[in-house]
């Protein structure tokens, strides 16, 4: 049996951290992927008092992120019509975490409106706002310090939550289940291709198929 020389050892050493980088790159990749590819299922909780149905919607970017959000689950960011709406909502998702709702002044500063397009009947500010600081919070948020209580925030600000508000009742028939599936396949990627399995030997730097055999000597 031949000798391999050290320098030969080292070149199989250096393939083999390189294929060992390779593999692991590509797992990651695939897990990130599935990750990417599989979308959010909303948890529907309905408000007996209006027959709504509420959910929390996660991820946000922006205010206008989960806007868009919510209506592609068939609803707006929530409209708190009374202070019985208003204590259901703390009861039911908390009063701490900080949620995007859907009122906003961005069309006229200082009018506030529901994106729903309904009347605005009840308003739950903290003391002192909306305050518009910097000219820039045209977007409320709710539990500001006291649960259930509204703040005006930029629509950056880092909250990526908001509460989704659907005047009809989750998906329930084999039609709009089946139109909700479609909605989503069709705001999901395509899933990728599978990568094919190839033989060991041609994932291996040339250098290190020469050393074992798979390629002729030079």
């Amino acid at each position: 049996m031949s000798t391999i020389s050290r320098d030969r050892w080292r070149r199989i050493l250096a393939g083999s951290l390189a294929l060992g980088l390779i593999v692991a790159l590509t797992f990651s990749h695939a897990a990130i992927t599935r990750a990417q590819d599989t979308p959010a299922t909303l948890t529907w909780i309905t408000n007996p008092a209006n027959n709504h149905a509420y959910a929390v919607l996660t991820g946000c970017a922006s205010w206008h992120a989960c806007e868009a959000g919510a209506v592609a689950e068939g609803g707006h960011l929530v409209a708190v019509n009374n202070a019985d709406e208003q204590a259901w909502l703390v009861d039911t998702f908390d009063g701490t975490t900080l949620y995007w709702i859907g009122f906003t002044d961005e069309a006229q500063a200082t009018v506030w409106v529901w994106t729903t397009g309904e009347a605005v009947t009840y308003t739950n500010w903290y003391p002192g706002e909306p305050s518009n600081s910097a000219g820039t919070e045209h977007y409320a948020l709710m539990n500001w310090t006291v649960p259930g209580q509204w703040n005006d925030g930029h629509a950056l600000a880092a909250i990526n939550l908001g509460i989704v508000e659907r005047t009809s009742a989750p998906p329930t028939s084999t039609a709009e289940a089946s139109e909700t599936l479609t909605r989503t396949a069709t705001l999901t990627t395509t899933p990728p291709t599978a990568t094919p399995v190839l033989p060991l030997r041609l994932y291996l730097p040339a250098l290190w198929r020469q050393d074992l055999g798979y390629l002729p000597g030079g």
